[in-house]
């Protein structure tokens, strides 16, 4: 297992969500629901990348995240 260095986001989105939730309800709402999944141990960041063939489908690349573990599994 991987552990990552730095402070898994630091929660910086989730604090700039909040900032935008002042004027925008959905994003307040949604700042909150992170919060408690990142809490809970439940937030995972996901990266999907296509890979690159032409202009054919040549599958992908996927790498997950235990962003409130720290951990890249």
């Amino acid at each position: 297992m991987l552990k990552i260095l730095y402070p898994p986001v630091d929660l910086f989105i989730i604090r700039e969500m909040k900032e935008r939730g002042k004027t925008i309800p959905s994003e307040r709402r949604l700042a909150k629901a992170l919060e408690d999944a990142f809490d809970d141990g439940n937030l995972e960041y996901v990266v999907v990348k296509g890979d690159q063939n032409g202009l054919q489908y040549s599958g992908y690349q996927f790498q997950r995240f235990g962003i409130s573990k720290g951990t890249l599994r």
